[in-house]
Formats: C-alpha cells, structure tokens, sequence
C-alpha cells in the first residue's frame, strides 16, 4: 500500500502488485505478480498473534491451497 501511495486506485494498485518480481517476505516463499499471474502466493501458513508479547507463533506448516 505505501508502493501505491495516497491516491489509491484499482488501476494503481493492480500496476504496483504486477510489479512484485521475487519479493521476499522473510516468511512465506517469494511473491511475484504479473498481468497473468493474479495469486501471490500457493499457500499460506496459519499464525497465532501474541499482543501481550508482541509476537506470532507459528500454528500450522505451510497449506497449500488444494
């Protein structure tokens, strides 16, 4: 969203995502989007947000999504 800026658009938003190319995470597997590639990513793993320390915690491996 700050690649985007303040004046978001579906037209800006779409133009910013097609131009992920292997863009690291630090969790999941690289994301690249293109005009024919919609999904980032083939999967996600599921977390558990600490509030009190600040943290995630890791709740599943990586799912795939069939």
């Amino acid at each position: 969203m700050k690649r985007v800026g303040k004046e978001l658009s579906r037209e800006k938003l779409i133009q910013t995502l097609e131009g992920f190319y292997e863009f690291p995470t630090g969790l999941t597997p690289v994301l690249t989007f293109g005009p024919n590639r919609r999904i980032g990513a083939m999967g996600a793993y599921v977390l558990m947000i600490d509030l009190k320390e600040k943290k995630l915690t890791l709740v599943s491996g990586w799912v795939g999504i069939n």
